[in-house]
């Protein structure tokens, strides 16, 4: 039998492959599943035999040196170009044209005779298909081939089917599988069968979890999900919505709402798919409604209860408000103990830990797949998200760092699969940390620590002041000499966005750089224009409660500066912007609506008369009569500073000088604003760099200009970069206004950078 329905196959079936299998346990129980057939090993097995391609393939394996990765990849391509230019015999080829004809234009047309059926065969010939590989896996909890294989969607015509599936058939000798089955030590002959179902044309997909597999908790619902189909959330191309629910009670313990700027669609005219930019409104707009989050929480839990509580990773999508299952299998979840990893090393980054476990290695920095050479036994992998293509090198890494990725997607789920430690969404890890770097990954708290700070070859090397040379052990040091250790020069202040932040951060730091209002006076559940206008007093009350933690520190509450797609519980209200980053906000906003501003004067005032030193901050100015609009407002001598936001402000910096008592430089987005380019959008964000040259020559003159007019200067939003904190030490800046997850880190490093910095000028003296 060379094909088989997929309403007709189960588990008992041997000849279809695990994938085919699951889909036709699920639909026996009542699961939505595209319609569809299946092309059974038999097919494969006669195909090779008859083409004699079976023999050829065998004296080709036998002579790959797998110790030689251009060998293997040489005679990978031999044999699957033997299979994809072979002829399927007439009898397969009829026999799958049938089905496709079937699954077309349905079992009664095909009753209704010849001539007939000709006519309807020329109109429906090309309804679009997805073909996908359904590998025979003794134990697909162990080795699931997930994503190394070839499938393709948005196939029409019979001939375009078949020509997919021996590609499908192809990508079983593919040089990742030919290593991934190395590595794995899976042995046995090559078979598989090829799943065929209608193509869906999905609004909205992703995957589900019906447990957590890092931390073992089987009471926990993931689903990750995104716009259109759900290659996007599989392979790590977006940055996806996600949910962590009490699987018991079915309660969304928390969820993330993704910045998703792209999505993959069927393309119509090219007969595959494409990446589309997501529109404007839809970028931050959650994707799945409240129903239809419960719809999967049911589905979770009645398909993992068919496979007998065994946790599944689900693939799922939603067309036409319909939701359906395309994929079920065995979810591999972490089995390694947590362990406290005790090091004295300063963390140099952070990221979500999604394969447990704790190593040290040399860093190897691999941007694409030609880089895989560079890689050596027991080096860490640092790159932007893991890529099928890197399969082959997944034997000799001992950990892994991306960039991007998510709970559910491919580096999950290969990095636990070879037992890997790995930590995702470590932001800027390929441009901060360099090869041959010593670091210790911690994939339990998701820290990276190293004493080992490389530098390029055309600047200086960064070194630590000597430590005294003992053989004895040395004890742990206290709290206050590791304090006085860390005395800076520059200022270490903090940025706040809600009074709930780490207690002993605030005693430790300088001061509140940037006072964020906005994410306060956002999430009062009524608009803050309306409050001003109707019970002024309640909005002054919300601003210095929210101050009054930070009383015996200098604060700079910056004035109101939410954009208007931030206002989640009222955007009826707001205006419509296509480019909210360069809309009505800021200072603009506060001009036009003066009710907020003028309760947030009040109060700083309140805050003032009993003892407690603030400023006022005012974002997105580029004129010094806004300035003075504001100074009209002000009735007490309330310092005033200003955010230096566009290239406009930094070029007027002079002029705005003379009005202001200090200046916060918004590194973020002047960077974004000055090289066009939004950091956040995936197929761009390449181009975003801090220390690109344009972005330095404008802090420069900012600061210079300044300390001219004897204004102090701040970076706020600076993330521990090693290189920038140097740069920006050195151009003079008086404060880092830092978040509090980095503020001990960028403390510790801006002192040792301080001392080092005044050792080599001292040194040079001499």
């Amino acid at each position: 039998m060379f094909t088989v329905k997929l309403n007709s196959v189960s588990w008992e079936n041997k000849n279809v492959g695990t994938k085919a299998a699951n889909i036709g346990e699920l639909i026996k129980v009542g699961v939505s599943v595209p319609a569809g057939f299946v092309v059974t090993s038999d097919a494969f097995d006669k195909f090779m035999k008859v083409n004699k391609i079976d023999n050829k393939m065998r004296n080709i394996l036998a002579k790959m040196n797998m110790d030689d990765m251009e060998d293997v990849y040489n005679h990978a391509s031999q044999i699957q170009k033997l299979i994809i230019e072979a002829e399927f015999p007439d009898f397969i080829r009829n026999d799958i044209r049938d089905q496709y004809e079937e699954l077309s234009i349905g079992q009664n047309a095909k009753e209704i005779g010849k001539v007939a059926l000709d006519i309807i065969r020329a109109g429906r010939e090309h309804e679009p298909i997805a073909v996908r590989p359904s590998p025979l896996v003794n134990d697909i909890r162990n080795s699931s081939y997930s994503g190394q294989l070839s499938y393709y969607l948005n196939v029409a015509g019979i001939e375009n089917l078949l020509s997919s599936i021996k590609k499908v058939w192809a990508s079983l000798f593919s040089p990742r599988i030919i290593f991934y089955r190395k590595t794995r030590n899976i042995e046995g002959i090559l078979l598989m069968g090829v799943v065929v179902q209608k193509m869906l044309n999905p609004e909205k997909s992703g995957v589900v979890y019906t447990s957590d597999p890092v931390t073992n908790d089987t009471n926990k619902i993931i689903i990750e999900s995104s716009w259109g189909l759900a290659d996007s959330v599989i392979y790590e191309s977006v940055n996806s919505d996600n949910y962590f629910i009490d699987k018991q009670s079915g309660t969304v313990v928390s969820k993330n709402v993704g910045n998703k700027t792209n999505m993959r669609v069927r393309d119509p005219m090219s007969g595959g798919t494409k990446v589309e930019s997501v529109i404007g409104e839809k970028i931050n707009q959650e994707v799945l409604e409240t129903h239809e989050v419960n719809k999967l929480i049911e589905l979770a839990k009645k398909i993992e209860n068919n496979y007998n509580g065994q946790p599944q990773n689900i693939e799922w999508c939603s067309e036409r408000n319909r939701i359906f299952i395309v994929e079920s299998k065995p979810l591999k979840s972490d089995t390694i103990t947590y362990q406290e990893v005790n090091t004295s090393m300063p963390s140099v980054l952070s990221g979500t830990p999604i394969s447990r476990g704790s190593v040290e290695g040399k860093v190897r920095v691999v941007l694409g797949s030609d880089e895989m050479r560079k890689i050596e036994q027991g080096d860490i992998l640092v790159t932007k998200n893991i890529l099928p293509d890197m399969i082959p090198i997944m034997g000799k890494i001992a950990g892994i760092v991306t960039e991007e990725g998510s709970y559910t997607g491919y580096t999950s789920v290969i990095s636990r699969e070879f037992g890997v430690p790995c930590l995702i969404k470590a932001e800027k890890a390929t441009s901060l940390l360099r090869d041959e770097q010593s670091v210790l990954l911690d994939a339990f708290k998701g820290t990276i620590y190293s004493n080992d700070i490389i530098r390029e070859e055309t600047e200086p090397e960064i070194s630590t002041i000597p430590e005294p040379e003992s053989t004895e052990m040395q004890s742990e040091p206290s709290k206050e000499a590791l304090q006085e250790q860390e005395i800076t020069g520059t200022e270490i202040m903090l940025n706040v966005s809600s009074p709930n932040i780490d207690e002993a951060s605030i005693q430790d730091s300088d001061g509140i750089g940037v006072f964020r209002s906005e994410h306060i006076l956002t999430s009062m559940g009524r608009r803050p224009i309306t409050l001003s206008r109707t019970n002024p007093e309640e909005l002054i009350n919300i601003i210095t409660s929210s101050l009054d933690k930070f009383s015996s520190k200098q604060i700079w509450y910056r004035s109101f500066d939410a954009l208007t797609d931030e206002f989640e519980d009222y955007t009826e209200y707001e205006a419509k912007e296509k480019n909210p980053i360069l809309g009505w906000h800021g200072i603009r906003r506060s001009l036009d609506q003066e009710e907020i501003l003028k309760c947030e004067i009040e109060a700083l005032r309140r805050m003032q008369s009993k003892g407690m030193s603030v400023g006022l901050l005012l974002p997105l100015v580029t004129n010094e009569d806004e300035i003075r609009r504001i100074k009209e407002m002000i009735d007490v001598p309330i310092k005033l500073g200003i955010s230096i936001d566009t290239p406009a402000t930094a070029l007027n910096i002079d002029v705005l000088c003379r009005e202001v008592d200090y200046v916060s430089i918004n590194l973020s987005l002047l960077t974004q604003l000055t090289l066009g380019v939004d950091s956040e959008n995936s197929k761009i964000s390449r181009y975003y760099s801090e220390l690109n040259p344009a972005v330095l020559s404008l802090i420069r003159s900012v600061v210079k200009t300044c300390k001219n007019h004897g204004v102090r200067t701040s970076i706020s939003n600076t993330s521990f970069d090693p290189k920038m904190i140097e740069e920006f030490i050195k151009i003079g800046v008086d404060v880092f206004s830092v978040e509090g997850e980095n503020f001990h880190e960028i403390k510790s490093f801006t002192s040792r950078i301080e001392r080092r910095l005044i050792l080599e000028k001292l040194r040079n003296q001499d």
